[in-house]
C-alpha cells in the first residue's frame, strides 16, 4: 500500500487524523454542483441569488439547493417544499436582526413560494437567461404572510 492510498484511508477517519495528525487538513471533493444566477426586483427590492444544485449522488444532500443571497452575504440550504421559514438565519435573535435569503421575511416568504411552485429541481435550471420570469403571491399567500407578520408582532 502506497503513501497516498494510506492518506486516502486516513482521510475517511477524522477522529484518528485529529488525535495523530492535528496539524493537517485533509481536503478532498465530495461531488460536483452546477449553479444558476437569478435577479429578483420587485418595487422595493432586488437582490440576486445563485441558486446551486448540490451533487445528486451525495446521501445527505442529492435533492438540496443552496441559494447565496450575494448581496445580503448569506446562504442557505433548502429543500423544494420547505417552509418559508427555513430562509429566515439567526432565528433566534430579534427580529430586527435576524438575516434572511432576500434581506427580509417579505422577500424569504415570497422566494420560498416560488421555489416551491417546482414540481423539481431541473425545473429551476431550464429557466432560460435573459428571459424574465414573473412571479405574483395569491391572494391566498398574501394573506397568510400578513397573517404570520401580525403573530410576530403581537408577541
Amino acid at each position: 500500500m502506497g503513501i497516498n492510498n494510506i492518506v486516502e484511508k486516513l482521510a475517511d477517519y477524522d477522529r484518528i487524523r485529529k488525535k495523530y495528525y492535528p496539524e493537517y487538513y485533509f481536503i478532498k471533493s465530495i461531488g460536483n454542483s452546477s449553479g444558476k444566477l437569478i435577479e429578483v426586483n420587485d418595487e422595493t427590492t432586488r437582490y440576486v441569488l445563485l441558486i446551486t444544485r448540490l451533487d445528486v449522488k451525495h446521501p445527505h444532500y442529492g435533492d438540496v439547493i443552496l441559494i447565496s443571497d450575494l448581496l445580503n452575504n448569506v446562504c442557505q440550504t433548502y429543500r423544494l417544499g420547505d417552509h418559508w421559514t427555513r430562509l429566515v438565519l439567526d432565528d433566534n435573535l430579534k427580529p430586527e436582526h435576524q438575516k434572511c435569503i432576500g434581506g427580509n421575511k417579505y422577500s424569504a416568504f415570497m422566494l420560498s413560494s416560488w421555489l416551491n411552485g417546482f414540481e423539481s429541481i431541473e425545473e429551476i435550471f431550464k429557466i432560460e437567461e435573459d428571459s424574465p420570469f414573473i412571479y405574483r403571491l395569491t391572494d391566498e399567500q398574501k394573506k397568510e404572510f400578513y397573517n404570520i407578520l401580525k403573530e410576530l408582532t403581537e408577541d
